[in-house]
């Protein structure tokens, strides 16, 4: 707290340990229960890939970033959702996968970065729909 009752943006920035651990473990669990969620709802669904090893790759990749969520929630953002087209742009069905950008597009514009939040929601969904549109 800075006088006069402002906060302090750079002390607020650094979470404590136990916020650290909590976001580890929350992307730990994130990363098991999507693996599996997505690899039984992949069995159900017709795709270009079947799921392999590339895909738990990138499910496990999109889950592990919100780790850094509370220290970088715009960075997060962007590479939980880079990750998301990349795994859909390859062919691979969807489904639980969308958790993990969810979490990121939440808690970014909760803690105040909406146009970071609106200029990937709008670019996800063009590219969601154009990556439809050329995988068939």
């Amino acid at each position: 707290m800075q006088p006069g009752g402002q906060r302090d943006d750079q002390q607020e920035a650094r979470p404590g340990g136990a916020a650290l651990a909590a976001d580890s473990a929350l992307a730990l669990v994130l990363a098991v229960a999507l693996t599996v969620a997505t690899y039984f709802v992949s069995r159900h669904q017709a795709s270009v890939r079947p799921f392999d090893a590339g895909a738990v790759v990138l499910v496990i990749a999109s889950a592990a970033a919100l780790a850094a969520l509370r220290t970088r929630p715009v960075a997060v953002l962007a590479a939980v959702f880079g990750i998301v087209l990349a795994y859909l742009a390859t062919g691979y069905p969807d489904g639980p996968i969308w958790l993990a950008p969810v979490i990121a597009y939440f808690t970014a514009v909760v803690r105040g970065h909406r146009l970071a939040g609106a200029a990937a929601a709008i670019a996800v969904l063009g590219i969601y729909l154009l990556i439809h549109v050329l995988l068939g």
